[in-house]
């Protein structure tokens, strides 16, 4: 047993010195409020027991407080903290999909800092995950008075997931090895010693007070994360900017200012995104910084970055935008409503990276509580309209040049599939300003097919350039536009 605590408390040295996570930022534990129509704690357990956790799924006082906490007094931090899982979870498990690290990990964030990337704790720690900051500067977070990574979603989970790492490798235990997120490894080491034990129930009486709450804390946030619809909590939706983003590089410093000059973004809304940055400006990197945008105005900061002239950049074309009667900044105006019919073998995680979103988003845009769907279920998806910058002289078109421009599909030529080169792909009948190739649908064939048969066409071209909302309307023998020819 010596031998076993000496290579422990030696393995983990190196972490020990600059490991000083604060107190969790958990909803305080609550018993004296009563739920209407509260669960049971027999129906509480039983739901814990469908959960697949790292830890164990423990009922215990401290787990019901927290429950409690989440569920009567504090309903609506709880519902602020869901909606948040729309914009941040989806970043979150794109670097734990890519880590052998166990998925539930993720909502070690709620514990954390509630979703909250500007998140503050009384004793420095900050960020989603609440790095200190010598932490920070160890896992290779960049802390300076113009930007400070702790606040980057992107940059400290990567740097989160290496920090779990090496505590797991400590310890070979995750209820160990996440008491350690919070305490530091030291004072696991101790408990460990004064209790001889290696167990997290055993060893919590000599942990500080926030330390023996927080493995419970854990299972609680997980417990709400997959049950907050049995309490009546509502998860409600945010902007669709903040949920369909695109992360970017940029190595030249630009102020937001600029980029929202740019991008016709609010100022407000480009905080929000990139939290990063205390001063509303991102400096020049020679590694580069992150951007993020929302994708439909990625178009216009491409422009930008090829011609950095803002005098020779055209003004933004705003005519596809979706006319709104009641608000002409509606952010829903800029996306289309769209449904898709689920194929035969597709998952859930397929439709995601077919739409360039993530499955935690298009659950919530369907009312799913699992990721489980079947062919032939009708799916409602957004997609972006994409923006443009004319060119300098060049005027925005009205509705009817707008008309103009679409062919007569009635008059249209159409080829073979297999002539995908013919000339004869492009309506010549009628004088437009626009050309395009056309295709005929086959029996059975989908258009998610027809988008990987052809280079430079994806699926979400192939609903935007046909306007269509949904996909069962789709039959065979209607001619699509395929894609637009310069």
């Amino acid at each position: 047993m010596k031998k076993t605590f000496l290579l422990i408390y030696t393995s983990i040295l190196f972490i020990s010195s600059i490991l000083a996570q604060d107190e969790p930022q958990v909803i305080e534990t609550i018993d004296s409020n009563i739920e209407l129509n509260a669960p049971s704690d027999n129906e509480i357990i039983n739901r814990l027991k469908q959960l697949n956790l790292c830890t164990s799924n423990r009922f215990t006082q401290e787990v019901k407080g927290y429950i409690n906490g989440y569920t009567i007094r504090k309903r609506e931090k709880t519902e602020d903290m869901l909606t948040r899982t729309l914009i941040y979870f989806p970043i979150i498990e794109k670097y734990f999909n890519n880590s052998d690290l166990p998925k539930d990990l993720r909502n070690l964030a709620v514990v954390e800092s509630a979703l909250n990337p500007v998140a503050i704790s009384k004793s420095g720690a900050m960020g989603l995950w609440q790095f200190m900051p010598e932490t920070g500067y160890q896992y290779g977070l960049n802390i300076s008075s113009y930007t400070d990574d702790r606040c980057d979603p992107h940059k400290s989970t990567i740097s989160a997931i290496k920090l779990l790492k090496d505590l797991y490798r400590s310890f070979g235990d995750w209820e160990l090895a996440i008491a350690a997120y919070n305490s530091g490894p030291n004072r696991i080491t101790s408990a460990m010693k004064l209790a001889r034990s290696n167990d997290f129930w055993r060893i919590r009486k000599y942990l500080p007070k926030e330390t023996q709450n927080y493995v419970p804390a854990y299972i609680a946030a997980n417990y709400i994360l997959s049950f907050y619809q049995e309490h009546n909590l509502v998860r409600r939706q945010p902007n669709l900017d903040l949920q369909i983003t695109n992360n970017l590089k940029v190595h030249n410093s630009i102020s937001f200012a600029m980029l929202s000059s740019l991008t016709a973004l609010p100022i407000e809304m480009i905080k929000q995104l990139n939290p990063t940055y205390s001063r509303d400006y991102i400096p020049s990197s020679t590694e580069g910084n992150n951007l993020v945008l929302p994708e439909r105005v990625v178009p216009l900061f491409r422009d930008y970055q090829e011609n950095s002239d803002v005098k020779q950049l055209g003004v933004i074309d705003f005519s596809n935008k979706i006319a709104n009667p009641n608000s002409s900044e509606d952010p829903y105006g800029y996306y289309f409503k769209s449904i898709y019919v689920v194929d035969k073998n597709e998952t859930i995680d397929d439709l995601a990276k077919l739409f360039h979103c993530s499955a935690e988003n298009l659950m919530a845009w369907n009312n799913l509580t699992n990721s489980n769907i079947s062919a032939g279920k009708e799916l409602s998806i957004y997609l972006p309209k994409e923006m443009k910058r004319l060119k300098m002289g060049e005027k925005v078109m009205n509705e009817v040049e707008e008309e103009e421009d679409n062919i007569d599909l009635d008059n249209a030529t159409v080829a073979k599939a297999e002539n995908t080169n013919s000339t004869n792909f492009v309506d010549k009948t009628k004088k437009a300003k626009k050309k395009y190739l056309y295709y005929q649908i086959k029996r059975n064939e989908t258009l998610s097919e027809i988008a990987e048969k052809y280079s430079g066409v994806s699926l979400k071209d192939l609903l935007r350039l046909n306007n269509i909302k949904n996909t069962k309307s789709v039959r065979a023998g209607k001619r699509i536009k395929l894609k637009e020819i310069e």
